[in-house]
């Protein structure tokens, strides 16, 4: 019969031993999803294990890696402390030779302007010395210059000297050649007298002594007459510096003819 709209017909009734029923399968499928869930769990916790294998491998790779790390940058610092250390220790030598640098420069320095010092003061006195060396020197000419005129002065006494000298020798000479002329002429004539007296004899004997004196100062006057005439004929062919030289270092030739004439 027709339902009234609303109203749904009952549905028929399945009975679990029919075996076209739906029923007839519930467990299986059941035991099947049972089945599925548990080898999804199973699935999952071998993932999960596998997850957390592989989780905890990083992970022990990680501190490995951490740990290596850690080693390098331990490594790596005592490395950077030692290289500190060498930097520091090659710092302090450094400074240490910079300061004895200093100190030698300084020292250098102070004997560079010490010696500069000196060297001024060496110059002043070279300069010094070099104005009185001209002063001496003006002095040294005027002075050579008076002497020349002094020598050739004193070349002409010595000249007009040489010329008295000669003329006092040949004046003795003849004072001496009269004289034993005289002699001679008083032993001749107590030699004629004849007479034979001892006091006539003795007065002879006397006159020849002093005629034999008379005759060696002859000879001596002669002698010194010579060698002033030599003396005097050296002095007109030496040179000025060699008659400088006999004049400072040995007794004058006119000295010795003096000498000699009134010995």
């Amino acid at each position: 019969m027709p339902l009234s709209p609303g109203l749904t017909a009952p549905l028929p009734r399945l009975g679990v031993s029919d075996p076209g029923s739906p029923l007839c399968f519930a467990p299986y499928r059941q035991m099947k999803d049972q089945s599925k869930k548990v080898a999804n769990l199973k699935h999952k916790e071998q993932l999960e294990k596998s997850k957390n294998a592989q989780l905890m491998e990083e992970a022990r790779k990680r501190e490995d890696n951490i740990n290596e790390s850690s080693q390098q940058v331990k490594d790596s610092l005592r490395q950077k402390d030692d290289r500190i250390e060498e930097l520091e220790e090659a710092l302090r030598e450094s400074v240490q030779i910079t300061a004895e640098r200093e100190m030698v420069l300084a020292q250098e320095e102070a004997a560079r302007t010490h010696a500069e010092k000196q060297m001024e003061e060496l110059l002043a006195a070279m300069e010094k010395v070099k104005q009185e060396l001209e002063s001496m020197k003006a002095k040294l000419s005027s002075t050579q210059q008076s002497l020349a005129e002094k020598e050739a002065h004193l070349t002409t006494l010595r000249a007009e000297r040489r010329k008295h000298l000669e003329e006092v020798l040949e004046m003795k000479q003849e004072a001496l050649l009269a004289a034993i002329s005289e002699k001679d002429a008083n032993i001749a004539l107590l030699e004629l007298s004849s007479s034979k007296k001892k006091k006539t004899q003795d007065e002879v004997a006397l006159l020849k002594r002093e005629k034999d004196r008379l005759v060696q100062q002859l000879k001596q006057q002669t002698q010194n007459r010579m060698k002033l005439m030599a003396d005097n004929y050296e002095d007109d062919h030496l040179k000025a510096s060699s008659h400088s030289d006999q004049t400072n270092h040995k007794p004058s030739p006119d000295q010795d003819d003096e000498e000699g004439i009134w010995a």
